[in-house]
Parts: C-alpha cells; structure tokens; sequence
C-alpha cells in the first residue's frame, strides 16, 4: 500500500539532504540516490584526471584516450573532422557548425 500511496519512507540523513528532509518511496531509490550524491568518485581517468563514480564509465572513457581506436570521418564535404561512432553526439554538433 505505501508504494502506491506516494508515501515516502526513507529519509536522506546524508549533509543537506538532511536539513532539507529529502525522502524516497522506496530503500532502493534511496540507495541510488546516496551513491550519486554523496559517495566520492571511486575511478579516476590518469590521463584527463576525469572522475567517475561508476567503473564501466571509467572503462569506456579510458577509450576516448586510445590513439590507435577506429574513427569515422565526418561525412561534410570538406570537413576533416574524424568520429568515433557514427551516432556520437559530438558529431552531430560539430556537422551542423560545419
């Protein structure tokens, strides 16, 4: 019934949250939400020194650092711009100045 009702149980008593009495339906979301908010940066790129709390991001950023990845180049005429997927927001930004 509480999970229906809107109700909300679980209390951050983390720093401000604590002050602003920020509540969640469920532990669940109150775990997600103390892992984001108030654990340190657990990775670190050694590269750009970029943080990341979650490991798989780390891996996947690390990537972006890798002189030998496949790159796509921009399909613009003119344009010497080189990807790394074909969907990359980055390029769609950059083609659209281009």
């Amino acid at each position: 019934m509480i999970k229906h009702s809107g109700l909300a149980r679980y209390f951050c008593e983390e720093g401000e949250c604590k002050d602003k009495k920020t509540a969640f339906a469920t532990w669940t979301l109150l775990n997600d939400h103390i892992k984001e908010a108030h654990r340190p940066d657990q990775y670190q790129c050694n590269i750009c020194l970029r943080p990341f709390r979650q490991r798989k991001n780390w891996r996947s950023h690390l990537a972006t650092h890798d002189p030998d990845r496949a790159t796509l180049p921009c399909t613009h005429p003119g344009c010497e711009d080189r990807f790394v997927s074909v969907r990359s927001p980055l390029q769609i930004k950059k083609c659209l100045l281009c």
